[in-house]
């Protein structure tokens, strides 16, 4: 085990426990004009907004709120956080952006992660000049090499973030808190921030991570969740990372000033307070879940399904290709991961009435 790269002073946070990239510590943030007064006015002639206010009977000259705020805050309830620990991004694309900007340097940092997973990470690193190490997700079903992962973080310097999908897509599984723990803790000793995805979290049978009790082991610990899943919202492009809150100040430094449009706030905000409606549709994914994966074993030509947490299932089949194509001429779209798992596509639960197509499909299909 190598010497801790950071360390705790007196129950508060070293200073450089955070892995920001030196050259921002020098940044002035750009300052937008609802920053420089945040009063009550009648006349706002402060932002070069046009008065006469164009479409919409002017319902959309003035800039929205560049810090989302009643949206943190409503967040901050149902997540039982505080709200100055949350940030709300342009989906959570652009949390996974922002969190590789702050943090990594081109082609000297690295991110690890463990593939099969969600790409868009791999991606954003590409575009920013930063390496992945992947330690693939190991065995027949795919199980996180949680040992591995945390040798990997003790004896590379130039890792600066962990990526950790759970539940995970596109496999389906949910890590065990004790894993994820784990390596959020040896993280935080290190200096490495720990990206945790929690898209699919609402279909899972563990709790969230996100807790404030977390930041005094494991203060590099981000989680990341979104309204596109379970919550129905994915044409909002809202997602959220929930954090320490000194590294949610650091996020805001470098966000742009006005992300989330006004009518998208006001969508997010009018669906966040109306949580009645995603226990039901839970609860409708887990009975069709249930339903597909008891009878998905023993249709023709499926070699494997995979156990899974969330809203999706991953299956092998013998001709993958061929049923793909198979299933479009019956205006049923699946999504193809054969790149990441042999012969395995991932059908998404749909409706009773959408499932009961796709099983039928399925079940015609004689290559």
């Amino acid at each position: 085990m190598t010497k801790q790269r950071n360390s705790h002073l007196g129950g508060h946070l070293a200073s450089d426990i955070f892995p920001i990239r030196k050259h921002l510590h020098k940044l002035k943030p750009y300052r937008n004009a609802r920053q420089d007064f945040e009063g009550q006015a009648s006349i706002w002639l402060d932002a070069n907004e046009n008065a006469w206010g164009g479409a919409h009977q002017g319902a959309y000259r003035r800039y929205p709120d560049p810090f989302s705020r009643d949206v943190r805050q409503e967040l901050a309830s149902l997540k039982g956080v505080s709200a100055d620990a949350i940030f709300v991004g342009h989906g959570s694309d652009e949390v996974i952006d922002i969190l590789v900007r702050l943090t990594c340097d081109p082609a000297s940092s690295k991110i690890l992660l463990s593939s099969p997973t969600y790409g868009m990470m791999a991606v954003s690193a590409a575009i920013h000049g930063v390496e992945c190490v992947d330690i693939p997700l190991q065995g027949a079903d795919y199980q996180l090499p949680v040992d591995a992962l945390i040798d990997a973080m003790y004896q590379d310097p130039s890792i600066r973030m962990v990526y950790v999908c759970s539940p995970n897509n596109p496999t389906g599984t949910q890590w065990s808190t004790q894993d994820c723990q784990r390596l959020a803790k040896v993280a935080s000793e290190q200096g490495i921030m720990m990206l945790l995805d929690e898209a699919y979290i609402d279909y899972a049978p563990r709790p969230s991570m996100a807790m404030d009790s977390f930041w005094g082991e494991m203060p590099t610990l981000v989680v990341m969740q979104t309204l596109s899943k379970a919550w129905g919202q994915a044409a909002l492009r809202i997602g959220w990372a929930i954090a320490h809150p000194e590294f949610i100040d650091w996020m805001d430094k470098i966000k742009p000033p006005y992300s989330i449009a006004k009518p998208v706030q006001s969508l997010a905000l009018d669906t966040l307070k109306d949580p009645s409606l995603l226990q039901k549709t839970i609860a409708s994914t887990h009975t069709e879940r249930a339903r597909l994966l008891a009878e998905l074993p023993g249709l023709q030509g499926v070699i494997h399904v995979f156990p899974t947490d969330a809203n999706f299932i991953l299956f092998r089949h013998s001709h993958a290709e061929q049923l793909y194509h198979w299933l479009t001429t019956h205006g049923i779209v699946v999504r193809d991961r054969r790149h990441e798992v042999s012969d395995a596509l991932r059908v998404t639960i749909g409706t009773a009435d959408e499932n009961n197509a796709f099983l039928d499909a399925l079940k015609s299909f004689n290559p």
